[in-house]
């Protein structure tokens, strides 16, 4: 008897979750979270990916801009690794457009006016460019 009084689950009452956060996504994201920059070390210890280089380059190649580069000697003194840095405003700029088209991609919701302009803070150039998160659609 109780079984009859037990709707069964449809389709209309499931909510559709977004898929997990991308590697690339998780990437982007710590690269902007750094204003002074990452190595390829820096990612794979703080972010465990593996191949750290190729997620600045793919912005690069993608996104047509340059990283600021620094090479930081190892502590051994043999060799050394690349320091990637964000050197403008409008590449963060569109490192951040990057960040939102993964989210897009797996139906999340894009990163809210809040956290955008957490992320941009460190690139302004002047005092006068607050509020930038309006821009971003």
């Amino acid at each position: 008897m109780i079984e009859n009084q037990i709707k069964p689950e449809t389709n209309e009452s499931q909510v559709t979750l977004p898929c997990r956060q991308s590697k690339k996504e998780r990437a982007y994201y710590y690269i902007l979270a750094n204003p002074n920059g990452v190595t390829e070390n820096d990612i794979l210890l703080n972010m465990h990916l593996s191949s750290g280089r190729n997620y600045p380059n793919e912005l690069e190649r993608k996104y047509k801009f340059k990283f600021a580069r620094t090479l930081e000697p190892n502590p051994d003194g043999i060799g050394g690794h690349t320091r990637y840095r964000i050197s403008s405003y409008d590449s963060a700029l569109k490192v951040l457009k990057a960040i939102n088209h993964k989210r897009q991609l797996r139906k999340a919701p894009l990163l809210q006016k809040s956290e955008v302009n957490t992320l941009l803070a460190p690139y302004f150039k002047s005092s006068s460019q607050n509020h930038i998160a309006e821009k971003i659609a």
